[in-house]
């Protein structure tokens, strides 16, 4: 019995890990999106300006400082491409998978609201303690004299005490992120609105090319920013349902 517990342990710590691999992979391919949205913007703002300057409506200082910032933009979406093949890498190498262009990661699903507004948090705190492998190691501690039960007395009442503090640790993390993503979520909500707008008139031929590009990369933020704040919100609950379990 010992022995299937341990290994169903290992099993759920696997999965756990897995699962945090992917959600940060997802979080970066949504960073990287939005970065690249980023640089299109710069680069059609940079070739105005140069546009201009040939026609003697713009600087060099203002061509040099639109450049810069475009190579810092480009240096920037190059790292995160950079992460997210390793992220990806490293998530396939640990399923057995082999890193070929038609394996595709799926993304996070949206975070179960209603699953979490459900939590019982004193009972869930219960379980956590009682499936805390420091605490079961402690209880199942023989104690042969007075001295042996008092201190396995507070060796118990030790672990129990830091397994609590982590459960409570893990749901108070999970409100926070909760707080986060509804105020990500209007954030987003108020941007898609303008976007809509946008991109309305650009049908109508009443935006330039530049500042449509600029109009995308700023909806691309807030798109990315809901997105992470959607996975951070999955992971925390992912967490405090592991926590329960005894996994961590």
């Amino acid at each position: 019995e010992k022995s299937a517990r341990t290994i169903e342990k290992s099993a759920d710590s696997y999965t756990y890990t897995a699962q945090t691999l992917m959600n940060s992979y997802n979080q970066m391919a949504q960073n990287r999106y939005a970065a690249e949205k980023n640089v299109q913007a710069l680069e059609a703002s940079y070739q105005a300006l140069v546009r201009k300057s040939t026609a003697g409506s713009a600087t060099q200082a203002q061509v040099l400082s639109e450049k810069s910032s475009l190579d810092i933009a480009r240096n920037s979406l190059e790292s995160l491409r950079e992460q997210e093949r390793e992220l990806r890498f490293r998530l396939l190498t640990m399923l057995g998978l082999e890193d070929r262009e038609d394996v595709v990661i799926g993304a996070i699903p949206a975070p179960d609201m209603e699953a979490i507004a459900a939590i019982d948090f004193e009972s869930d705190k219960q379980k956590a303690v009682g499936n805390d492998s420091n605490v079961q190691n402690e209880r199942h501690t023989r104690a042969y004299s007075t001295a042996d039960i008092n201190r396995r007395f507070k060796q118990v009442g030790e672990a129990e005490g830091t397994a609590e503090a982590s459960i409570q640790y893990a749901y108070q993390e999970l409100e926070s992120r909760v707080i986060q993503y509804q105020a990500a979520l209007e954030s987003y909500e108020s941007a898609l609105l303008i976007y809509q707008s946008l991109q309305r008139k650009q049908a109508a031929g009443l935006l330039s090319n530049t500042e449509y590009l600029e109009g995308e990369a700023a909806y691309a933020q807030k798109q990315a920013a809901k997105e992470t704040a959607s996975m951070n919100l999955v992971q925390a609950y992912e967490s405090y349902c592991w926590e329960v379990k005894g996994v961590n």
